[in-house]
């Protein structure tokens, strides 16, 4: 079939998942209702996993594109999705499957929001480490590569099995349930930031920790960058690990934020140690620097304008972020724990002014090897500027391809979204 979008051919693909036998809803999208640059031609909700599978066997033989989705705060990421293809609401595979309080595991369905499952975990004073912007689920966070900026190991650390459907219509489990695994080659860490390329993540298996007995900030405002990145290499160096950290450029200021939790003495003797360390540093009080450092954990979220995530190696983090390409232009926030330094023009909507910007903000990172994703930006400039939104993928764009094919084989799944692909 030529398209998915008129009458006929939505009714085509009724036809093809009434004569199935599946349970799978179809509505129609809205104009406005854009994933990967493009308006996909309807939503389809399958009701479990053999509707799931099902409906990608429908796909392969009727050549349309499937797009997952979650909670729909990734919408924008990735290059163009190439059509005929729908978009694929994966909010009815929700709930917790099984939950071993003292083995501090839980499996739950990817559709699950990170926040409604820790507030289950909440009454058995545990919590799952992930960040719980809007209605994040946890699906969406382990295909997104979104553990928040949390010094935990990150999303990688937290995930111990997978239950997926691959391009192929196969449904399999990868990985266990328990803290402790059979070593060897983990195939479900393939799927994590993999952004619905390789196959639908139906239910995730994760370590869970108990819930802090306290947590402090610490924060101080810095005349410039330099200094705010020199206050958090002074960390380092005394050892100290936070659970949570950033660093915010804004209005000719820079603030460094820290979060601590542990047992009251740990907490404590951590807090008091960056105080000594900060002493030249203008104090910010509590509430003003937990707001700070929440915002921070949710700059890859936000949409509108230009918004650009840049990871480089740690030592190239203090060139990047003082770029004179880019310096005095965007605001700023920067995870330096990873590496990471996200850039956002909120108001940018000027085409030919956005294309300069990514531009620039390529240039600069490829200057320090680094690598720019691109969050967000108006409709046709990645396509202008003659970038990748993921970056150039080098010498790996080989392997990318090549793990695509084996588990998309008619490459069904968010065609053109891919490392590579574009």
């Amino acid at each position: 079939m030529g398209g998915v979008g008129t009458v006929e051919e939505l009714g085509a693909l009724r036809d093809a998942i009434e004569h199935a036998g599946i349970s799978v809803k179809v509505v129609a999208s809205t104009p406005g209702q854009t994933v990967g640059g493009v308006v996909p031609a309807a939503i389809v909700r399958p009701a479990d996993m053999d509707a799931l599978v099902g409906l990608v066997s429908i796909a392969r033989r009727m050549g349309l594109g499937l797009i997952a989705r979650g909670s729909g705060s990734q919408d924008g990421w990735g290059g163009p999705i190439r059509l005929p293809a729908v978009v694929v609401d994966l909010q009815a595979f929700r709930g917790i499957i099984s939950y071993q309080p003292g083995d501090l595991t839980v499996r739950v369905r990817a559709g699950t929001p990170v926040g409604f499952l820790n507030t289950s975990l909440a009454a058995h004073g545990q919590t799952l480490a992930l960040p719980t912007f809007g209605s994040a689920t946890v699906g969406g966070c382990v295909v997104g590569d979104r553990g928040g900026f949390r010094g935990s190991g990150g999303i990688r650390d937290l995930v111990l099995g997978l239950s997926l459907v691959d391009g192929a219509g196969r449904a399999f489990k990868t990985g266990g349930n328990v803290v402790k695994n059979v070593s060897g080659l983990d195939i479900g860490k393939l799927l994590i930031g993999s952004f619905g390329t390789l196959g639908f993540v139906t239910e995730v298996a994760c370590r869970v920790r108990p819930v802090p007995a306290r947590t402090a900030i610490s924060a101080a405002r810095w005349p410039d960058r330099v200094q705010a990145l020199a206050a958090m290499r002074l960390v380092e160096d005394a050892g100290l690990l936070p659970a949570a950290a950033a660093m915010v450029q804004e209005d000719g200021w820079c603030a460094t934020l820290l979060q601590w939790e542990g047992n009251a003495a740990e907490v404590e003797h951590q807090s008091t140690r960056v105080r000594e360390l900060w002493s030249a540093g203008e104090r910010v009080e509590d509430p003003v620097a937990g707001g700070r450092l929440r915002a921070a954990e949710a700059a890859d979220v936000q949409r509108g304008g230009v918004r650009v995530r840049c990871q480089v190696d740690g030592d190239a983090l203090s060139v990047a972020w003082r770029g004179e390409a880019l310096a005095g232009r965007p605001q700023a926030v920067v995870w330096p724990l990873a590496a990471t330094l996200f850039w956002s023009w909120p108001d940018l909507d000027d085409t030919m002014e956005a294309v300069t910007v990514l531009r620039s903000a390529v240039q600069q990172a490829e200057e320090v090897g680094g690598l720019v994703t691109v969050i967000d930006a108006p409709k046709g400039v990645v396509q202008a500027a003659e970038i990748s939104p993921w970056g150039n993928p080098g010498p790996l764009a080989g392997l990318y391809r090549r793990m695509k094919s084996a588990f998309d084989p008619d490459g069904i799944l968010s065609p053109g979204r891919f490392i590579g692909e574009g």
